[in-house]
């Protein structure tokens, strides 16, 4: 009888460790459910929704899958970015375990590590303000407490001085807001994206003074690929005082007139009709004026280098072969702006890289 007993207790505990051992196994998965499992993630959404509103559903977020090996095991590296006319666009770069979908890593371009997706989202939280004897300020306020979408600021930084109860309540915000968040890195493309104004919007009732765009773009030195989605939405929005705001130490590429000749060749079509699906409104249009000016500037894309010349490169390195020099003063095509190294044509039609530090418009 002892015996029987003993051996339905071994017949049970090896059924139950078969079963749990099944229930917990991770399941493989292929590269279109790591691409899901990414799809599905909230930022990945914003992503996808600013897309979207930029390009008024022509195009989508797009993905990029390939294999790789991440700390001796296997991963799907999954891109996420846009796919543009003349170059690919990179947003975020996430791992997925082949073994187990729902392992997500990211690459993080602040430290250039690879971290896991929740250390990933804490360093992206605002940082709290801490008081003098070292205890969180629960007095903050967050981008959108001071330019949230239904906002209609015609004031400018230079009103602060002024006492009225808008004004007052708007400076409390702001100083809460920047004292909790010191540093560029501590905004995002959808925060600055509210200090664009939506020229064309017929039942656009929001407004924010470019002003305030300039206002911190001088406080904040924000990183390039932030300042390039800026420009493509101020273009796409054709919001004119924020191309010129932006446009300071911005060189022009043949990508930007490309983007505003084709917003032109919409509004033309409409032949000065409000198309009723997109709210869009010709009459309001300054497409003609942004483009004129992009068109200005990029004419006047020059080198200019303490050297009195500088090498027209193959690649994308000092070490790379030198196809040409550019002497300073010499106007030169940018064909694209992206990166360090600037693709560019000569007056002789030759291609080749040149340093971005370089090449100087107005």
């Amino acid at each position: 009888m002892y015996f029987k007993n003993k051996l339905v207790l071994f017949l049970l505990c090896l059924l139950f460790y078969s079963c749990d051992g099944q229930k917990t196994k991770p399941k493989n998965c292929n590269s279109d459910e790591a691409m899901n499992t990414v799809n599905a993630l909230p930022e990945v959404k914003k992503q996808s929704k600013y897309v979207d509103s930029l390009s008024k559903g022509k195009q989508h977020l797009s993905f990029m899958v390939d294999s790789l090996t991440v700390k001796n095991e296997p991963f799907y590296r999954v891109k996420t970015g846009f796919d543009g006319p003349m170059r690919w666009e990179t947003y975020t770069i996430f791992y997925v375990d082949k073994n187990n979908c729902s392992d997500v890593l990211v690459d993080d371009v602040v430290s250039g590590n690879i971290i896991s997706l929740e250390q990933w989202r804490n360093l992206n939280k605002k940082k709290p303000k801490m008081t003098n004897d070292n205890t969180t300020d629960t007095k903050t306020a967050s981008f959108a407490d001071l330019f949230d979408e239904g906002s209609n600021i015609d004031f400018t930084p230079a009103d602060l001085s002024k006492n009225t109860p808008e004004i007052n309540a708007f400076k409390s915000k702001l100083s809460a807001f920047e004292a909790s968040n010191p540093e560029p890195s501590d905004f995002d493309f959808d925060d600055l994206s509210l200090l664009i104004n939506n020229e064309t919007f017929s039942n656009n009732e929001r407004f924010v003074n470019s002003s305030w765009l300039e206002y911190f773009m001088n406080k904040y030195p924000f990183k390039r690929p932030i300042t390039d989605k800026l420009m493509n939405l101020a273009i796409a929005q054709e919001d004119l005082s924020a191309v010129k705001i932006l446009s300071k130490n911005y060189i022009f590429s043949q990508k930007e007139i490309e983007q505003a000749k084709e917003k032109k060749v919409y509004k033309d079509g409409l032949h000065g009709k409000l198309d009723t699906e997109e709210y869009y409104d010709p009459a309001f249009s300054k497409i003609d004026q942004i483009l004129a000016f992009i068109t200005t500037s990029y004419s006047k894309n020059h080198i200019q280098d303490p050297d009195g010349f500088t090498n027209l490169r193959k690649d994308k390195t000092t070490t790379s072969q030198i196809l040409d020099k550019i002497n300073s003063g010499q106007n030169v095509d940018v064909v694209d702006n992206y990166g360090d190294w600037f693709l560019v044509k000569t007056k002789t039609g030759k291609e080749g890289y040149v340093h971005k530090t370089r090449i100087k418009s107005i």
